[in-house]
This record gives structure tokens, C-alpha cells and sequence, in this order.
């Protein structure tokens, strides 16, 4: 006698999903910790105890053993945080990891952006010229993007995102349909390492990646520091407040530090660049008080008319990140 059973299909417990956000965020918070030994921690230390055992500088060795160690430590962290999610893993959470990521990576440039708008502000004037004010508003902006982020990665419909979008199969080393389109596969991964060579043969022909810092960095804001070019331009009571130059003869300064002495100084509102000499025994580009350019000036279109130099409101010295 045949008896009809009817299959339910299987529902995931509410447990399930109430860990999945924690064991996300817990990959999450895993990698970027893995990230920054690698990246971050193991060079530090390395050329720390290169110099300490006085290895001397080499442009190959160092550099490739290094690349090596930390070839090494990041396949170790692969494995290890393979070992650690396991079979009992919530359904969703390979998903969660990499959209968590990906979330941190979006919130962390805004926050950069906006704290960057911030400084600008504060840098021109605004907000009363207030570094502490400044670094707050940033930090708050900050938090309020990290607080919302939390908040919306926990969310009932996010979790249901994160099980439809791991069940695509995304994350799995399994094969789809490994016998069909496997040449056209092949062309097209083809196709696009052509296209990324490419471009990156393009941007090193006209030298834009050597436009930015040579490190893959990212600029926190408040924390930058500048390399004032020129030190000539700039009025000698400014010059006296910044500290001595390094061995390319240039002063690297917080960018603060500088809108401080500036702002002692009375720069760039009493201070006036010589644009056209004239007769007068001035050099052009000169930097001088604005009161003394002034009477220098009044002097000489009584003594010699056709003798007037003539000049401009000194700008901000050109400064490099």
C-alpha cells in the first residue's frame, strides 16, 4: 500500500538568522584584522629588524623576501578563516561577509569625503577656524554613518537578501554547468585581463599613477601632512614659526600648523608678492609687509613716475600631499 508523504519545504530557525548578521560582521571584522597585520603590521616589523641587523639596503632581497612573508601570512589567514567558519556555518553568511565588507569600504570614503569638506572649511575659516570643532564634527559624521550601517546590516530584509544572494552561488568553489560555454568563458576572462592591461599600460604611459602618494593609502582627514615647495615666497615671520626643513629642503607641516602661522603672520591679507619691479631696485616675486610695499610705492611715483611697481595680494604657497 503506497503512502503519499508530502514534503514540507525546509525552513530556516529564527536562530539562524539572529546569527547570521553576528558571524558576518565577525568575518568582517576578521579580515580587515588580517588585512592590516599583512599589510600593515608584518612590513613595519620587517624593516624594523632589517635596519636593527644592519642588512644594508638592498633594491631586490629585502623587498622580495618580504613579498614572500607576506604571501605566506596571508594564505595562512585564508586557511584559517576557512577552518573557522565550518560546516555549521549560518546559510548566508560567505554573502554577509562580503557585503559587509564592500558596505565598510562605501561608508569609510564617505565619511573620508565629507570629513575632507570638513577640514576645507575649517581650513578657509568657517566653523570658527576650530580644529578641535572640526575633528569632532568628522568623528560624529563618522559614527552616524558607522551606527546607520549597523543598523540597516541588521535588518530582517537584509538577512533575506544576504540567503537569496549566497544561494546564486556566488561563494562556492562548485562548478555551474562546467561542460557548456567553456570556451566562451575562456575568451571572455581573456578579454577583460586584456582590457585591465590596457589600462593600466595607459595610466603608467602618461604617468597618472605617479600623481599620487607612492604607498596605496588613504588620507584620513585632519591627519594630512604638506611639503611647502617653495620656502622663498614665503614672508620670513611665517618661515620663523615652522620647523626646520627635512633633506629634500622642504618643510613638511601639519596642514593646520601652517593655517596657524599663516594666520599669525597676518598672511596673505598684509603681505603682497612684486609682480612688475619696474625701475625700482625690487625682484620680482618678492614678498614683502603690505604697509612697506605701500610707502615704497608712494615714494616712488613721487621721485619717479614711470617707476611704479606693481603688485598683487600674495596667495597661499603651493602645497603638495
Amino acid at each position: 500500500m503506497a503512502v503519499a508523504v508530502k514534503n514540507t519545504p525546509e525552513t530556516r530557525s529564527a536562530s539562524a538568522l539572529a546569527t547570521l548578521p553576528v558571524v558576518s560582521l565577525a568575518g568582517v571584522v576578521y579580515i580587515l584584522g588580517s588585512l592590516g597585520i599583512v599589510c600593515g603590521l608584518i612590513p613595519t616589523l620587517w624593516w624594523w629588524g632589517w635596519e636593527a641587523l644592519h642588512l644594508g639596503e638592498s633594491p631586490f632581497v629585502g623587498p622580495v623576501l618580504l613579498g614572500l612573508v607576506m604571501m605566506a601570512a596571508f594564505i595562512g589567514f585564508l586557511i584559517l578563516g576557512t577552518r573557522l567558519l565550518g560546516p555549521q556555518t549560518p546559510h548566508g553568511a560567505r554573502a554577509g561577509i562580503f557585503v559587509g565588507l564592500v558596505g565598510v569600504l562605501v561608508l569609510g570614503m564617505i565619511a573620508c569625503w565629507l570629513g575632507w569638506k570638513i577640514e576645507n572649511w575649517v581650513y578657509g575659516g568657517a566653523l570658527g577656524g576650530s580644529w578641535t570643532v572640526g575633528v569632532g564634527l568628522s568623528a560624529a559624521v563618522g559614527l552616524g554613518l558607522l551606527v546607520l550601517g549597523l543598523w540597516v546590516f541588521t535588518r530582517p530584509g537584509t538577512q533575506a537578501f544576504l540567503v537569496r544572494f549566497e544561494d546564486q552561488g556566488w561563494f562556492q568553489a562548485k562548478a555551474y554547468k562546467p561542460g557548456q560555454g567553456l570556451r566562451v568563458r575562456r575568451g571572455t576572462m581573456l578579454g577583460l585581463l586584456l582590457i585591465v592591461g590596457a589600462g593600466i599600460y595607459t595610466l603608467n604611459a602618461h604617468n597618472s599613477l605617479r600623481k599620487g602618494t607612492p604607498d596605496w593609502r588613504v588620507s584620513i582627514p585632519f591627519t594630512d601632512r604638506v611639503a611647502v615647495e617653495n620656502l622663498d615666497v614665503l614672508p620670513a615671520d611665517v618661515r620663523d614659526k615652522l620647523p626646520p626643513p627635512n633633506a629634500e629642503e622642504k618643510v613638511v607641516v601639519d596642514r593646520y600648523q601652517l593655517l596657524q602661522a599663516e594666520r599669525a603672520a597676518g598672511y596673505p591679507e598684509n603681505w603682497v608678492r612684486v609682480t612688475d619691479p619696474g625701475s625700482s631696485d625690487l625682484k620680482e616675486g618678492q614678498v614683502l609687509p603690505r604697509q612697506e610695499f605701500d610707502a615704497r610705492k608712494t615714494k616712488l611715483k613721487e621721485d619717479f613716475p614711470d617707476a611704479i611697481p606693481r603688485g598683487r595680494r600674495r596667495p597661499r604657497p603651493r602645497e603638495q600631499n
